[in-house]
């Protein structure tokens, strides 16, 4: 998992494959997904406080990295996303 993309700014790239969880129950499902990818190398979790599973993905990084983790926060503007 070593592929990244340089973000727009110049200063800093997130890995190009990460784990997407929309649509996974807060909690232990969560949890044990992100904890899965993380021992697995994975080290881009895709994720939105819409998705109302951000306490089990936190629990998810503290388990599966420990203290020792990087947190990088990219926003998107919700009506660029919009199709009209």
């Amino acid at each position: 998992m070593k592929q990244s993309i340089q973000l727009n700014h110049g200063q800093k790239a997130i890995p190009a494959i990460g784990l997407g969880v929309f649509n996974v129950e807060d909690g232990d499902t969560v949890n044990d997904a992100v904890v899965g990818a993380i021992r697995k190398g994975y080290r881009h979790i895709d994720t939105a406080a819409v998705y109302e599973n951000e306490e089990g993905v936190g629990v998810g990084i503290r388990k599966g990295m420990g203290d020792d983790f990087e947190i990088h926060q990219t926003t998107s503007n919700r009506r660029k996303l919009r199709c009209t």
